[in-house]
């Protein structure tokens, strides 16, 4: 039979020197003192027993020791003839550009006619090239390795294969990293796709939508007809954004439509911008308030705010702050309620206001800001002092970079401080800020006693009660005074009243009646009921009536 190459080693039929061997019932792998190519080039004799190739024994990788299946024992007689030598490397052939006919129609060969190009034909066609550091599979070729392993390194753990049916598995380091199946390539769990800055990953027949980055900045292009849509695609999924590590849920739209933002409650801001305004609508997630055209952030700065203690504040620079407005017909304008229950309105009718129920009250202060037991309807008068208040003022923002908002808590001058001192305070928010004390503009509040002059023309109105949302505070110790419209009265044990009586002061904190009609200047008010809505532990009673001294 004709061959390439050099010409087959003879056998050499020497016996092999293996005395350096140990044979003791356990070792397996013995030196040969020489290499061969397979088992059968080997003559195995084992205490006279001749050894059947691979059955009885192998050769090691390399050729130069050999394997038994099973240990000999010690002291067992072996010898190893060499009958074969190992077949030698091919020798040079050159046959300069000729085609080398590898069958007997001459059909198939092996030509390198075209300099640093090797093409080999099978069949009569030409299926497979190699040019420098390149193996082409020519059109109509194809590679069969029916499902056996393509190793692609020297270490033998990175491979393709496809003995899964219509599916090919590409291994990386002796890891399963990607997969494809039909119309469909698959990054499995623990790996990634890496694209460098400015590298593209383009979607759609005309490139409509594109993800890369850009080196400073992450970007989703989308340049096709049609819109960009994100979608869930299955019922019941939410579209979610987090931060960094998914520790905070910034913001969230539910399979029905329904947007949150912030659903972890952090102390993260909301804010949406006017064409006219940072601040049109904001949400301060520290203070629970909710601004609207707010110029920097701040309570001070909104035109309308809804703060966490359900305050509801308005401000205007000029103007009017706040317009209601009814479109049809007459009613209510302003509906005031106290724990649910509806205590008085504020109506329209034709171009008439009605403040039902009305009674219009006054601040005012005893002169060592003290705070007594006073009893409802008691008569009251002013002394010459004024009411005095005092304020911290102190900037909002102090702790961090935001825009300065300036901020004014009412305080109580402290012993030894005066205006102009800085001071620390605490704030509803917990935090304690520097501030300097301030104090307030008063030019028509005087402060007050209990009626101790007999129908005293100093009269003030009837106490209604004490500012009990300053309890708690180093405030100063407010009354509220009644001097106007709907109220009641405190009157003498004593006396009798009967409707349409004025009643004057007695000089004891209750009234008594007033001897005449006439409307006078220490005229506090006038009986509408002589029914005793409140009886007092010291005999005075309460009537409803008309205060006139407001």
């Amino acid at each position: 039979m004709a061959y390439v190459g050099q010409g087959i080693k003879g056998g050499t039929f020497s016996v092999l020197d293996t005395s350096g061997n140990t044979y003791n019932g356990s070792n397996v792998t013995f030196d040969l003192g020489t290499q061969v190519g397979s088992p059968a080039q080997l003559l195995v004799s084992h205490d006279g027993v001749i050894q059947k190739p691979v059955t009885d024994y192998t050769i090691a990788t390399g050729g130069t020791q050999i394997t038994f299946t099973t240990a000999p024992a010690s002291g067992a007689s072996i010898f190893i003839t060499e009958i074969s030598g190992a077949v030698g490397a091919p020798m040079n052939r050159d046959i300069n550009g000729d085609e080398l006919i590898l069958d007997a129609d001459a059909d198939t060969s092996i030509t390198a006619d075209t300099d640093d190009q090797i093409d080999i034909k099978i069949a009569g066609a030409d299926d497979f090239q190699f040019t420098a550091n390149t193996f082409l599979v020519q059109t109509g070729s194809k590679i069969d390795i029916n499902g056996t392993e393509l190793i692609l390194d020297a270490d033998a753990d990175t491979s393709i294969t496809a003995d899964t049916d219509d599916q090919i598995d590409i291994k990386i380091a002796n890891a399963d990293d990607f997969t494809f199946t039909a119309n469909s390539f698959n990054v499995l769990s623990g790996s990634e796709i890496d694209l460098a800055d400015n590298c593209e990953l383009r979607i759609g027949d005309s490139d409509d939508l594109k993800l890369f980055h850009q080196g400073s900045h992450s970007v989703i292009a989308h340049g096709g007809t049609g819109d960009l849509q994100i979608r869930a695609t299955d019922s019941g999924k939410n579209f979610i954004i987090y931060d960094h590590d998914a520790s905070n849920e910034w913001f969230r739209i539910d399979e029905n439509g329904n947007s949150t933002f912030n659903e972890g409650s952090a102390d993260v801001d909301f804010r949406v911008e006017s064409n006219g305004n940072t601040h049109a609508i904001f949400v301060n997630a520290g203070d629970d308030n909710v601004l609207f055209l707010n110029s920097a952030g701040g309570t001070a700065n909104a035109h309308f705010g809804i703060a966490s203690n359900k305050k509801v504040t308005a401000s205007r620079d000029g103007g009017t702050t706040v317009e209601i407005n009814r479109n049809t017909n007459d009613g209510n304008l302003v509906d005031l309620r106290q724990a649910g229950t509806a205590e008085g309105t504020i109506s329209v009718s034709g171009s008439t206001v009605g403040y039902n129920t009305f009674m219009g009250s006054h601040w005012s202060q005893l002169a060592d800001n003290s705070k007594p037991t006073i009893l409802r309807g008691t008569v009251l008068e002013t002394i010459a002092d004024m009411c005095v208040w005092y304020t911290v003022k102190f900037d909002r923002n102090q702790h961090n970079d935001k825009d300065t908002e300036y901020h004014y808590e009412e305080y109580e001058l402290p012993s030894g401080k005066k205006v102009g001192d800085t001071v620390s305070i605490t704030h509803a928010d917990d935090i304690s800020y520097s501030g300097v004390i301030e104090k307030e503009s008063n030019l028509t509040l005087p402060k007050f006693k209990i009626s101790d002059t007999e129908e005293s023309k100093a009269v003030y109105g009837v106490f209604h009660t004490w500012d009990d949302d300053d309890d708690g505070k180093n405030w100063q110790n407010d009354a509220s005074i009644a001097a106007l419209g709907t109220y009641m009265i405190r009157i003498h044990k004593d006396e009798t009243v009967a409707i349409g009586d004025y009643i004057q002061s007695k000089g004891d904190g209750t009234g008594k009646k007033q001897a005449d009609d006439i409307l006078r200047a220490s005229t506090i008010g006038k009986v509408t009921s002589t029914e005793k809505v409140i009886t007092h532990g010291d005999g005075s009673y309460c009537v409803p009536c008309t205060l006139h001294c407001g």
